[in-house]
């Protein structure tokens, strides 16, 4: 019986065990910045610098953190010392993005520099889903379609997603901190689901001040990542502006040829493909009235790098049939595109090509042949469905 007496008494030395070190370090920060707040007063800013970077160590509490790091920009703003002063409030808004200062008490002019921090820092942020393809918006706004990462402004955020069909959606909130990579998995469901739980990854992953740590493989398979490897078509409807530069092969006797300036890369084309969530493959015919030609096109295609903002290239090989004579090359193209849309993308792309198969000289008349020359430049605007 006296054995069981004694399991209260320790558990109440256990618990005044692990309270003491917590109380220390509360007590011994409200020292410091105690201290740090009387040099700053008394205008000591180097000696108040040191004491915070002493506070940094003496608590781990995300408030009183932003704390240090507003007085440490108002040292260092005494000091004349402006780009210090914008690290230290990006600091104070890593660990409180709504960090503020009392207008009453600090010039108007530093309180500007933290409002200013504040309406432009951006994090970087990804988003899964389970339903890849879905719209992703963010506080109401467009900004593109899952997966997604992208960069978002700082402070409460609501994401919301969307299936194209407008049967599944699903919303969470997130607190967005500077300097801190975010990764943010939402299921599309019925949409019953609007609860508030955010997870952050990389070197700041903390949910509510504990650590997390995240399964990679698994959160991709639970983003459904492997259905971006889902086949669609593609049609490609696109202007070309383009024409031959450099030196013409030579014919008979040495004499270069004269370009055909009616065979120039110009007109209308029109291509059929599919395409993965990365890669394209696609046929295009294009016809100027004159001659017609193929291209098969092999590329890579990345939408909303920069909100919907994209690139795509490719590497082609181009078939020219003019006058019954066939002209083979090879090129590549590289271009950026706005998806605005999941099923539809805007593209502008430049292209060089260079034939490399031409007919023989003895098949071409000087003057009168028609000849696309070895190096052909282009300039393509146009439109792409996405079926």
């Amino acid at each position: 019986m006296r054995l069981f007496s004694l399991f209260p008494l320790v558990g109440v030395i256990l618990c005044l065990g692990s309270a003491l070190p917590s109380a220390a370090l509360a007590s011994n920060y409200k020292a410091i910045m105690a201290t740090a707040e009387a040099d700053f007063e008394l205008g000591l800013f180097e000696s108040a610098l040191s004491e915070l970077q002493g506070a940094l160590n003496a608590t781990d509490n995300h408030a009183a953190l932003a704390n240090i790091h507003l007085l440490r920009a108002r040292c260092y703003s005494g000091l004349g010392d402006q780009e210090a002063m914008r690290d230290a409030f990006t600091s104070a808004l890593e660990h409180d993005p709504f960090a503020e200062l009392d207008p009453n008490e600090v010039s108007p002019r530093i309180v500007e520099v933290l409002e200013e921090l504040k309406a432009t820092l951006k994090a970087e942020i990804s988003i899964r889903t389970n339903m890849p393809g879905a719209l992703v918006l963010l506080d109401g706004k467009n900004i593109g379609v899952a997966p997604l990462r992208t960069k978002v402004p700082i402070g409460h955020r609501e994401f919301e997603l969307r299936d194209p069909a407008g049967v599944h959606f699903s919303k969470r909130k997130a607190l967005i901190r500077a300097r801190q990579s975010h990764d943010l998995y939402i299921p599309l469901d019925d949409g019953q689901d609007d609860r508030d739980d955010f997870m952050t990854l990389a070197e700041s992953s903390d949910v509510d001040g504990e650590h997390v740590d995240m399964d990679t493989d698994t959160m991709r398979l639970a983003a459904g990542e492997h259905a971006g490897r889902n086949i669609r078509f593609l049609i490609d409807l696109r202007y070309t502006l383009g024409g031959a530069f450099g030196d013409s092969p030579k014919a008979l006797k040495g004499t270069p040829l004269a370009l055909d300036e009616d065979l120039r890369t110009t007109g209308f084309e029109l291509g059929i493909g599919v395409t993965g969530r990365d890669l394209f493959a696609m046929v295009a015919g294009t016809f100027d009235g004159s001659a017609w030609g193929t291209t098969v096109k092999f590329g890579f295609r990345r939408d909303h790098v920069f909100s919907i903002v994209g690139f795509q290239g490719s590497f082609d090989l181009p078939m020219v049939f003019p006058d019954g004579n066939f002209y083979l090359g090879a090129g590549a193209s590289f271009g950026v595109n706005l998806t605005p849309v999941r099923f539809m993308s805007i593209f502008l792309e430049g292209s060089y090509r260079y034939f490399f198969l031409t007919p023989d000289a003895e098949k071409l008349k000087e003057k009168e042949s028609q000849f696309f020359g070895n190096n052909l430049w282009g300039a393509s605007l146009g439109l792409r469905f996405f079926i």
